[in-house]
């Protein structure tokens, strides 16, 4: 069991202290009573005492990156909600949640034992606030406000290989099909950066992706190289693939991988995700040939590979099976992106794999 409770102290008629207390207890059966485990430093205690009047976003995340990541898990969360009260969620509603700046540095939080209130800056769905649990911001929050029980543990087992599987330019009704099926059969999930135009004319196979517990990201809605167009052009891309996606998926997608990996910091602040890029590249689509593909990718793999594949070629499909039985024979398990940068991937920053993050700029 725990209690919290408030402590108040008056320094003045304009400034009141109020600081969080929680202590934890269990139940002896053999003492029939409550046995006292001691006091829990919560990371709400701390924020309390950071800022006791009037806590705003911007007293726990200390950069942009975090309040991007933020604002995605507040869009997701909205239209979940909004989800389970009506059957379809329609153009006007889907607009408010992805296109209203609703949330900024300055929106006020509640600090709550195990989860943040966030009130909104404006009106969104006809929602003003909303709670979130703070294990689902944890990787967001300023390190040094913190404490060591309340660190993001790393999901992964630092003594084993990982490497995620990624597969671009998808999905279509033929080659994506097929290779769900191998993956299947092989029980690997992997990540797919699907382009918006193809999950509008395939939704059913974008479904399909989510529902066999893949991770799914954007790759665009048509391919553009984003540092050759203007920012409007790109706001245009994410949003109409964003949509593409939550139409045929019920979700929308936590990374971004750009076409021919261009960006820069313009443009990733426009997307507002973790890019991902690669640092094996099977050339699938210039060499397309299985056994090439193959080889390319076992020369070049190491643990925390991210490994780019095209699900749209057939080759590259028929590739998999081998891949994936010589990867298994050199102790490499295959998580999605998110698992293997321990669901910490922020906005404003570009990954090439488990040890090779970079700052956009």
């Amino acid at each position: 069991m725990v209690l919290s409770y408030v402590n108040e102290e008056k320094v003045n008629d304009a400034l009141i202290n109020r600081q969080l207390v929680t202590k934890e207890y269990i139940w002896d059966d053999k003492t029939k009573s409550l046995k006292y485990l001691g006091e829990l430093k919560e990371l709400s205690e701390i924020l309390l005492s950071k800022n006791r009047n009037e806590p705003r976003l911007k007293d726990i995340v200390n950069d942009e990156s975090g309040l991007l990541a933020i604002n995605r898990i507040v869009q997701e969360q909205l239209l979940s909600t909004r989800t389970k009260l009506k059957s379809t969620i329609d153009e006007e509603e889907l607009d408010q949640v992805l296109t209203n700046d609703f949330l900024s540095k300055d929106s006020k939080i509640t600090i709550l034992p195990h989860s943040i209130q966030i009130a909104f800056d404006k009106e969104v769905l006809g929602v003003t606030k909303m709670t979130v649990d703070i294990e689902k911001i944890l990787p967001f929050i300023d390190p040094a406000i913190i404490s060591d029980n309340n660190l993001p543990k790393k999901s992964l087992d630092q003594k084993r290989n990982y490497i995620a599987l990624t597969f671009d330019d998808g999905p279509n009704d033929t080659s994506t099909k097929k290779l769900l099926g191998e993956l299947k059969k092989e029980k690997i999930k992997a990540t797919f950066f699907v382009l918006g135009q193809m999950v509008d004319k395939h939704p059913e196979v974008a479904k399909k992706i989510v529902g066999e517990g893949h991770e799914i990201g954007s790759h665009s809605y048509t391919h553009p190289d984003l540092t050759q167009v203007t920012l409007d052009k790109v706001k245009e891309e994410v949003l109409k693939t964003d949509k593409a996606i939550f139409h045929a998926t019920g979700v929308l997608p936590k990374l971004f991988r750009p076409p021919y990996g261009a960006v820069n910091g313009a443009v990733a602040k426009t997307i507002g995700l973790p890019i991902i890029q690669w640092n094996v590249d099977s050339e699938d689509w210039q060499v397309k040939n299985k056994d090439l593909i193959v080889n390319k990718v076992i020369d070049t793999v190491e643990n925390g590979s991210i490994i780019l594949i095209h699900d749209i070629h057939e080759r590259s499909v028929e590739s998999i099976p081998e891949m994936v039985s010589q990867l298994r024979k050199r102790g490499y398990e295959f998580v999605t992106i998110s698992e293997l940068l321990s669901y910490g991937q922020k906005p404003l920053n570009q990954y090439f794999g488990l040890a090779d993050q970079r700052e956009i700029k």
